[in-house]
């Protein structure tokens, strides 16, 4: 009876570990989440996103009738070989329920007030992706995505490392790999982080030269060959608009 008390007594002495007992989930809140991409120059059409209904969005020139341009909120759209100098070009204003339910995935910290070693993944259905022309979205998924052999991409987060405080904003580099075709890549992506009714809001983008579509993710010459090949495009921008609600 000693010894077993005795064994009581140690057990209760080990702290349970602080950062386990405070460990939050987050789950993406699929109907709120967003990811989005847009080539630069973009010659008033090459951009696109998961959530075309979303009111802050338009499609480009040369879009299919059931995507509807509102003139009076557009800003002028330049069809030239010249940077737009805004990335994404039709940032989302206000987080509503009317996405598309394409982007997944679930995330997880030791600290939710501190974000100390947050990990997760974001998986996207790259078929779920539009840029407002029908043509142009079956061209992309079966020559630039591939998505018959290629569904997703996916953006796995190991760390953040720089994590900066601003009121109720936390600003962050999230560390870890962004897969393309089969092909993962190491990457690093500004964050920022703002938290509203429906959950945390994390937004972000990155950047990567237009050649790399061929060089690295193996995108045939030929598909690319007006924009790549003739140097027409510059810059690759990938963002995205997420919505993580917290799990019991």
């Amino acid at each position: 009876m000693k010894r077993i008390l005795a064994v009581l007594l140690l057990v209760a002495a080990v702290p349970v570990p602080a950062a386990y007992a405070q460990q939050t989930s987050y789950k993406l809140d699929e109907k709120r989440s967003l990811i989005w991409w847009q080539l630069d120059p973009h010659f008033g059409h090459l951009w696109a996103t998961t959530c075309p209904n979303d009111p802050s969005w338009q499609p480009g020139e040369g879009h299919s009738g059931r995507f509807g341009v509102n003139f009076k909120k557009r800003p002028k759209v330049k069809t030239t070989n010249v940077s737009a100098g805004a990335f994404p070009l039709f940032p989302r204003d206000t987080v509503r329920a009317n996405c598309r339910p394409a982007v997944r995935g679930a995330f997880a910290t030791q600290d939710a007030k501190r974000f100390n070693e947050m990990k997760g993944t974001v998986v996207a259905t790259i078929d779920s992706m539009t840029n407002g022309s029908d043509s142009r979205d079956l061209f992309a998924k079966k020559y630039i995505y591939s998505s018959n052999t290629y569904p997703t991409v996916k953006f796995t987060v190991d760390s953040l490392t720089n994590i900066r405080f601003s009121g109720d904003t936390v600003n962050a580099v999230a560390v870890g790999t962004f897969e393309l075709r089969g092909v993962a890549s190491h990457t690093r992506v500004q964050v920022q982080g703002v938290q509203e009714p429906e959950g945390l809001r994390v937004r972000g983008m990155w950047a990567m030269a237009a050649r790399e579509l061929q060089e690295r993710y193996n995108i045939s010459r030929a598909v690319l060959s007006m924009g790549v090949g003739a140097k027409l495009w510059d810059t690759l921008y990938m963002g995205f608009d997420l919505i993580l609600a917290p799990q019991e």
